[in-house]
């Protein structure tokens, strides 16, 4: 996951916020055998992260909140998704990341 959105930080404190959040984002990978996103944060617990799976268009198909605990891994079932590319956003205490896949 990459973080998205405004590179230009006037606030020291956010900067370094943003960096620290950046060292321990969750890790997603898509499982071709389940076809499943799966989600796993492997240094804290998220108590609230929204996610937003959006098609090549940019348009939102799919999303919810979940919670991400720490070292448990979440699957998100994408089989009713059709073939193609497709951005899974995350957005954690107001900052958004996001990855890509294809199916």
């Amino acid at each position: 996951l990459e973080k998205i959105g405004d590179d230009l930080i006037s606030n020291d404190e956010d900067y370094k916020r943003d960096l620290e959040l950046e060292a321990i984002l969750p890790t997603a990978m898509y499982d071709v055998s389940n076809e499943s996103l799966n989600i796993i944060s492997p240094h804290v617990t998220f108590e609230s992260v929204t996610y937003y799976i959006m098609d090549e268009n940019g348009v939102i198909v799919e999303a919810d909140e979940i919670i991400l605990p720490k070292n448990v891994e979440v699957t998100l079932p994408i089989a009713q998704l059709f073939p193609g590319s497709y951005i899974i956003l995350l957005e954690i205490d107001d900052v958004y990341f996001q990855g890509r896949f294809v199916k």
